[in-house]
């Protein structure tokens, strides 16, 4: 039912992808002009945290970096990721913590230019590599720390480099990927069903590909068990083991299936109406959604919007892929091969996302900021402020102790009560009493208190005086 991929090589110096790279340039510049200055999600700062302790040599940390809390606690937050997105964060993080939000940006944009050559195959503008530039998903997550949106372009890269003919950067992508994100078997298996079927005339191309993902998933099972002594078995493998059941495919399958029907260029529903135009990268989704349909957890909010497209984000490659296997229908909407057309709506799209979700930025942005201009080498932090903390160029980081430390910190800050995406507790911290003691000046924005210990803060945040305990 489904037709075989287009199979054509094309240089990257081909002239009939110039207003893709347009596109690229575009979406570049709007991302460094819009760059992230604070992280909004938990996972963003693990990531940033083992970024930054790669760049010492080493894989566990030590006391004093950049994690929620200390090594040896109870609850300790540490380096639970694969390596591989880490490492190429660690690039951004020589020059400063937003550098590393610079390479998460590059990283789409190598998304787009694999995108950019498979318009072109299939006989499309690559301007239309916009739709993943500027797609509400793949913009929105680009903007963070988080792995989906590399893992999701490797596997681009990848479907790219096999209709070029080029098994050899398959394979290392494909294998990357493995140290990239936990989900790569389930888009490597994906890639595996859509291209079993040119067995006959690219044996070897299969074997290099195939040996490729087995090489990147012996890599990370090595580095599991240099981190863990196991190499399945992890304190976050263990915790999502549980996540799975029949329980969660009722409302997994209604919110990944209308975002898949109802989110532009819609796809799915492309594929439906018209299969025999679709290719069979659209195999890729198969696998991706027979695991997470079961899985129960997805980033959820009040707000419907941010529900349904924020709740997609364990399932981009399905996404991805479909967006790719479906283009030859979809691209037949009026004006969208009109380039002005869709790099106006891609723009507008990009500044209709920052001032969407500034209300999540400016929850924790303005914090951030105050502590920057104190220029802190050593912070202290309770858990409710590790966003805010922990996006800071300091060297040493540390969660409050109820003793008061042997070493004098610059700068503290706190929040009294949890705050999430989702939701926000009643005040629960209790203020340790030689914190009091030692804060020479109080300075309030939003939720937390950013305490000046060394006396070197400017005055950038509204003056106060410490709330008494709960």
């Amino acid at each position: 039912m489904l037709k075989p991929q287009p199979f054509q090589p094309i240089a990257w110096r081909d002239p009939r992808l110039r207003m893709g790279y347009l596109a690229i340039v575009v979406a570049g510049l709007l991302g460094l002009i819009l760059l992230s200055r604070v992280v909004i999600n938990s996972d963003e700062y693990i990531y940033a945290g083992e970024a930054r302790i790669l760049l010492h040599g080493r894989l566990l940390p030590v006391q004093g970096d950049p994690f929620p809390t200390d090594q040896g606690a109870a609850d300790f937050e540490g380096p639970r990721f694969p390596p591989g997105w880490p490492l190429m964060l660690a690039l951004g993080a020589l020059w400063s913590f937003r550098g590393m939000f610079v390479v998460a940006i590059f990283a789409h944009l190598a998304g787009g230019a694999a995108m950019a050559r498979m318009m072109v195959r299939r006989g499309l503008p690559a301007v239309l590599c916009a739709l993943w530039l500027f797609h509400p998903l793949f913009w929105s997550f680009s903007r963070t720390l988080m792995s989906d949106v590399p893992a999701v372009a490797l596997l681009l890269l990848a479907m790219d480099a096999w209709e070029n003919d080029r098994a050899d950067i398959s394979a290392v992508t494909l294998g990357y990927s493995f140290l990239v994100r936990l989900s790569a078997p389930m888009t490597t298996a994906g890639f595996a069903l859509s291209v079993w079927r040119d067995w006959r005339g690219r044996r070897r191309a299969l074997l290099v590909a195939g040996l490729g993902a087995a090489a990147g998933l012996g890599l990370l099972l090595a580095v599991n068990t240099l981190k863990n002594g196991h190499p399945f078995r992890s304190p976050y493998t263990t915790t999502n083991e549980s996540l799975f059941s029949l329980h969660s495919l009722p409302e997994n399958a209604w919110v990944y299936g209308l975002a898949l029907l109802a989110i532009p260029p819609f796809p799915l529903l492309c594929l439906l109406l018209r299969p025999r135009s679709c290719d069979r990268w659209a195999w890729v989704a198969l696998p991706v959604l027979g695991v997470f349909l079961f899985y129960g957890y997805r980033d959820i909010s009040p707000r419907f919007l941010e529900f349904l497209l924020g709740g997609q984000r364990l399932v981009l490659a399905a996404h991805a892929a479909l967006l790719v296997a479906a283009a030859e229908v979809w691209s037949r909407i009026p004006f969208i091969r009109l380039a002005p057309v869709v790099l106006a709506a891609g723009v507008a799209a990009a500044i209709g996302h920052h001032f969407v979700v500034g209300h999540l930025v400016e929850r924790y942005g303005p914090a951030a900021d105050a502590i920057v201009a104190c220029k802190p080498e050593k912070i202290l932090f309770n858990h409710y402020a590790a966003r805010v903390a922990l996006s800071s160029n300091a060297s040493t980081f540390r969660v409050i102790p109820f003793e008061a430390p042997s070493q004098q910190a610059d700068v503290a800050v706190i929040s009294l009560r949890q705050l999430t995406n989702r939701f926000e507790t009643v005040n629960t911290y209790k203020i340790p009493a030689w914190l009091r003691r030692q804060t020479k000046r109080c300075q309030r924005r939003g939720r937390f208190y950013i305490l000046d210990l060394a006396g070197r803060c400017p005055d950038v945040g509204e003056t106060c005086t410490l709330p008494a305990d709960p």
